[in-house]
């Protein structure tokens, strides 16, 4: 029975395969591809004897330089990205390219369907993993933390802002409270002093008409010859006078000084007038 192989040359044809890839540090990691090829040479392809096992080989030998170029700390840190982009980049595979250019064929693009790590190398990714999580976790609780403490530090300098503008609304306050009560006793001392004012005005009108009485008594006295200064002397002319001075406000300070009361006098000397024509005379109490 003869065996046939068909090989298929309509465009966009896909050949999908498992890569099995050892890095720099001797980790390993399984990369599945995707690549897709059209045929642009029949007469190449029908000199070539098994094409597909020559592209084939030629992708072996890629990977196995691209492996050289790749470590273990890249495929579990954040490189990741970027080593995937090298797999998906032609580039990488320069004699893949070759070998297909060769048998009439042309590789237009490759795609990474997935990755799988040894046990190893997905043992020291989930630590790292693990680590990162818990390490992102101290962090977030510790901003979380520094956050509460700016709050709790803002909270206290608002505080203090308010307290300060509180304390100097009621210095304000004090302040004006003072200056109203002081201008309301100014104000009243100056009405206490207008009353006594007032006051001693009138007073001094009273003293001026109890004054007029006394010196029209004292004028009456003197008219009659009296001789004035005797007569105030001695404490029966104060007592002769005294309805009249009692009202003389004027009087009454130099009467408490100057009067004296006489006591047991019997023989009281006579008061004459200048021409001797008036007698006034009076006896002890």
């Amino acid at each position: 029975q003869n065996i046939f192989k068909i090989l298929r040359t309509d465009p966009n044809r896909v050949l999908s395969l498992s890569l099995s890839i050892t890095t720099a540090d001797s980790a390993q990691f399984t990369a599945n591809m995707s690549f897709q090829y059209n045929m642009n040479s029949l007469d190449k392809c029908l000199d070539s004897m098994d094409p597909i096992e020559k592209m084939y080989d030629g992708i072996l030998a890629d990977v196995r330089s691209f492996g050289d170029t790749v470590t273990s700390d890249q495929l579990r840190a954040g490189e990741q990205v970027a080593v995937m982009d090298r797999l998906v980049s032609l580039e990488t595979y320069p004699l893949l390219c070759l070998a297909a250019k060769a048998a009439g064929f042309v590789i237009d693009s490759a795609r990474v369907t997935g990755l799988s790590y040894c046990a190893t190398l997905q043992r020291q990714a989930n630590d790292e993993q693990h680590y990162a999580a818990r390490l992102r976790s101290e962090l977030a609780g510790k901003k979380q933390r520094r956050e509460i403490l700016e709050l709790e530090a803002e909270e206290r300098r608002l505080k203090i802002e308010q307290d300060a503008e509180l304390e100097q609304r009621q210095a304000e306050i004090r302040a004006k409270l003072e200056e109203e009560s002081h201008e309301l006793k100014e104000a009243a001392l100056e009405r206490k002093l207008a009353l006594n004012k007032r006051e001693i005005e009138a007073k001094r009108e009273a003293m001026k008409g109890e004054d007029a009485a006394t010196i029209q008594f004292l004028t009456a006295l003197n008219n009659m010859g009296v001789d004035m200064t005797a007569f105030m002397c001695t404490a029966g002319g104060m007592k002769v006078a005294s309805s009249v001075l009692s009202q003389a406000a004027s009087l009454q300070k130099g009467k408490r000084k100057e009067e004296h009361t006489i006591k047991g006098e019997m023989n009281v000397p006579k008061i004459k007038t200048k021409d001797n024509s008036v007698d006034i005379a009076w006896s002890s109490t």
